[in-house]
């Protein structure tokens, strides 16, 4: 499995169906949420994705700047439904969080868990901030890394 970091312009149009499909399908049809899947945090992202030995999306996450800059937020985490259970959301994690960690101005890195997903970012090293709140009808949790 390859991990690979591209920013929204250096994805081919292909890359981008299929993320934009596999976000559908996990986000909005798997979930029952009705929400805006595509955004503008797309074209400012960086798309960070694993693929397996067919050159199949296997697991997919964005990075993004915050308004100040140097907080950074992990952001539409998934694994795509056949290729859970195999350590892909921790290895999408390490490689996205050790390319910020890499960049000259990124002090803090942030995202909003769906709640019963907490003690997996916890085990991370992600500490909760605030209360849960409601995000298009399921319940989140902002965290940050520690």
């Amino acid at each position: 499995m390859q991990t690979m970091i591209q920013s929204f312009d250096d994805l081919t149009t292909y890359q981008l169906h299929t993320i934009y499909q596999a976000r559908t399908d996990v986000f909005v049809v798997e979930q029952q949420c009705a929400y805006p899947e595509v955004d503008a945090t797309d074209l400012i992202a960086y798309h960070v994705s694993i693929k397996d030995e067919q050159d199949e999306l296997c697991a997919y996450c964005r990075l993004y700047p915050g308004l100040q800059g140097e907080t950074w937020h992990i952001g539409r985490v998934l694994v795509r439904q056949q290729n859970r259970g195999h350590g892909l959301a921790s290895q999408l994690l390490a490689d996205g969080i050790a390319w910020l960690k890499s960049q000259q101005q990124v002090n803090q890195i942030e995202l909003d868990a769906q709640v019963y997903l907490v003690p997996f970012y916890q085990r991370i090293g992600f500490k909760l901030v605030g209360q849960p709140f409601d995000d298009y009808g399921i319940q989140h949790q902002h965290m940050r890394l520690q």
